[in-house]
């Protein structure tokens, strides 16, 4: 019988030891060309003011931020490729670096490729907004994705049907966030569409 003391070693031997995995070399080389992509492209984005402090500059905290993803973009890349290199020489550091035979390449990056699954929600979510409004949009796409993730009882749909009222409602009304008002509001009268424009 396993004391809790027990339980939460061996959690944390499971999260400082977790198997190597191929493809992180490659994850860790996209990652490192994509932070090294950005910080190029700085100057373009952003400004330097002259005679302002260093910390005030618009350019400070970006510049500050994308150098870090670059420097911990490369010690993750370097040491990504050690591990592998230890694997491949059938010499880990430890039995639990070995990863399993499920864990090939195209396996990972295809468990990796379902977020893409989720950048089209958000993408088709944006699209939409403009064109059914944001409170309509939000409170189908809240039941959608609900529904996408297996909950299928009546409450659970009516706390997603809740929780986007509360979001539309929070952000619109309450932080008065600037979204535009939709094509299908312009259908709606007059008094009930500046209402929906303003808070909806």
């Amino acid at each position: 019988m396993h004391d809790g003391r027990d339980i939460e070693v061996h959690r944390a031997s499971e999260l400082l030891d977790a198997p190597h995995h191929p493809a992180e070399v490659l994850f860790a080389a996209v990652t490192l060309l994509a932070a090294m992509l950005l910080l190029s492209q700085l100057g373009e984005q952003t400004r330097f003011v002259r005679g302002a402090p260093l910390v005030s500059q618009p350019g400070f905290w970006p510049g500050l931020s994308l150098a870090g993803m670059v420097l911990f973009g490369a010690l993750e890349l370097l040491f990504s490729w050690i591990r592998n290199r230890r694997q491949r020489l059938g010499a880990p550091e430890h039995a639990a670096a070995v990863a399993p035979a499920r864990h090939r390449i195209v396996d990972e990056l295809a468990v990796w490729g379902r977020a893409l699954e989720y950048l089209a929600w958000f993408m088709a979510y944006v699209a939409l907004v403009p064109v059914a409004g944001y409170l309509p949009t939000t409170v189908l796409f809240c039941v959608l994705l609900a529904w996408r993730l297996g909950y299928r009882s009546r409450g659970m749909l009516a706390a997603a049907v809740l929780t986007a009222m509360l979001t539309v409602v929070t952000f619109k009304a309450l932080l008065q966030v600037k979204i535009p008002g939709a094509v299908a509001y312009e259908w709606l009268p007059s008094s009930v569409r500046n209402f929906m424009i303003l808070y909806l």
